[in-house]
């Protein structure tokens, strides 16, 4: 019997040491389950955090070519957009994408930087052109006091590096010489690098010279690894005057040089004058006769039309696939690896001005897409009568934060930026709330709003992982060492009382 009590006791203490020991055992089995997995996932976050850190925390920026070396002033919102126009000098940095909806977007002279780091400008609307007046050049080397819009009416000395433009829409009305482009409608010594432009350009005009561009209208710099997937509308409104008039998927006129840029151009010219339009530049020509440019364009893709007519007899009618007009030919030292798929469309009736979208009787369906942690929501606008279409109302990307912290003290209007970490995706989100808001929200745990079915769906999906066997829970490893341990006391017991009986 005393060899008995001895086992029960052994038993008993092994027990309680299963059941201390159990929490830990869970742990080594979930750390085991997928050693591959989660040392990726850890990485992942980790270079996330590194380098969205070394942007923000540190102060110490890496510029681009051609950039200022201050450090970047953080831009959160359209309010810190609209702060450059006080210091067009300054270095800027987009933190997440900004949304400019029913914002009336005045263009600037802008001489700093700004980078965008992939974040988005969104719905940005420019109707009117700026304050800038610059000298341009047609191909007989006349001068023209020119207007300018776009994004920014002027970059001169300026960067602009892997900013989104989405939603763009430049519609400018005028009777001055005038040259708009998406990000600016004058360029001189300026870098355009790794941006996007998605939206409509489109300028009216009366006067005597004029432009437009899917990038920038007129000058010089370089543009470089951009996308310009836009829509370009030129319209004449005087039919007696004979103009110059210029259109290209990159740039209206100058000598930017341009490289490994893609180009998606839809372009629609009417023009009581002489016509010049290409699916990268519409004319090329080095204006500043005292410079010794060895241009470069080189492994740019273009793909799409220009539709045109061109009212008037003395005739010049140029629409080339890359250039309009070269008046500058052994100034381009670097022409290769260019690619074209593109369709120069004449038209001889110029009673109508070319447009997108002619349906006598448009009828609009709308289709919503919801934006995700790599993907922007828009609106996609068809009409079920032609099947005209086109992307309207961005929205910025969606990130499921559940825990968010303060960055720093709240600013003299009472706003605090805060930061948390997507569960999803494990990007860094920075936004910059109210401080009320952001102490009640510092861990929420919530979906943000829009999202809640997605997020909800998400952690479904992890628990049922986790009860299929992916991860055993702990309270299951516990439950079987217990019942182990039971079984292996009772069968003691039952042996020790036979052998007694015997």
């Amino acid at each position: 019997m005393k060899l008995a009590r001895n086992l029960i006791v052994l038993v008993v203490a092994f027990c309680l040491a299963a059941i201390i020991t159990a929490p830990d055992m869970s742990f080594a089995t979930e750390a085991s389950a997928a050693p591959e997995a989660t040392s990726k996932l850890n990485e992942s976050q980790s270079s996330v955090s590194q380098e969205v850190g070394s942007q923000t925390t540190t102060g110490e920026q890496v510029a681009p070519q051609g950039a200022a070396s201050q450090e970047a002033t953080p831009v959160f919102d359209a309010e810190g957009l609209l702060a450059m126009a006080s210091d067009p000098y300054g270095s800027y940095r987009l933190m997440c994408d900004v949304d400019l909806a029913n914002i009336a977007w005045q263009p600037i002279e802008f001489h700093g930087t700004l980078l965008g780091d992939g974040h988005a400008i969104l719905n940005a609307s420019v109707t009117s052109t700026g304050q800038a007046r610059r000298n341009t050049y047609d191909g007989n080397m006349k001068e023209y006091v020119t207007s300018f819009a776009g994004f920014f009416d002027t970059l001169e000395g300026a960067t602009v590096q892997n900013v989104v433009f989405l939603g763009l829409n430049v519609d400018v009305s005028t009777s001055e010489p005038t040259f708009v482009g998406g990000i600016c409608g004058y360029m001189d010594n300026a870098v355009i690098e790794g941006c996007t432009v998605g939206g409509d350009v489109s300028l009216a005009t009366s006067g005597a010279s004029f432009g437009v561009g899917g990038i920038a209208g007129f000058g010089r710099g370089r543009i470089a690894d951009c996308v310009a997937d836009v829509t370009l509308v030129c319209r004449d409104l005087d039919a007696y005057q004979k103009d110059e008039q210029f259109m290209g998927g990159a740039y209206g006129v100058g000598y930017a040089d341009l490289l490994g840029n893609t180009i998606i151009l839809r372009g629609y010219d009417s023009d009581h004058g002489y016509v010049h339009n290409g699916g990268m530049v519409g004319m090329y020509i080095v204006y500043d006769e005292s410079a010794n440019h060895a241009g470069i364009v080189a492994n740019n893709r273009v793909q799409g039309f220009i539709t045109f007519f061109e009212d008037n007899e003395d005739r010049r009618a140029y629409c080339e696939p890359e250039i309009g007009e070269n008046m500058s030919m052994d100034a381009i030292t670097t022409r290769e690896g260019n690619t074209s798929d593109f369709t120069p469309d004449e038209r001889f009736e110029y009673d109508r001005d070319l447009l997108p979208h002619t349906c006598e009787n448009p009828q609009w369906t709308e289709e919503v897409i919801a934006g995700t942690c790599t993907d922007r929501g828009r609106t996609q606008r068809t009409c079920a009568n032609c099947g005209y279409t086109y992307p309207c109302n961005w929205t910025p990307t969606v990130h499921e934060v559940r825990e968010w912290s303060a960055d720093g003290e709240p600013d003299a209007s009472g706003q605090v930026v805060r930061k948390g970490t997507c569960t999803r995706c494990g990007t860094q989100v920075f936004e910059r709330v109210s401080a009320d808001a952001a102490s009640s929200s510092t861990v929420t745990g919530e979906v943000p709003a829009g999202d809640a079915a997605s997020g909800q769906s998400k952690v479904s999906e992890m628990e049922t992982s986790e009860a299929s066997g992916g991860i055993v829970p702990s309270h299951l490893i516990v439950g079987i060492v217990l019942g182990v341990i039971v079984l292996a006391v009772i069968a003691i017991g039952v042996v020790l009382v036979v052998r007694a009986r015997m």
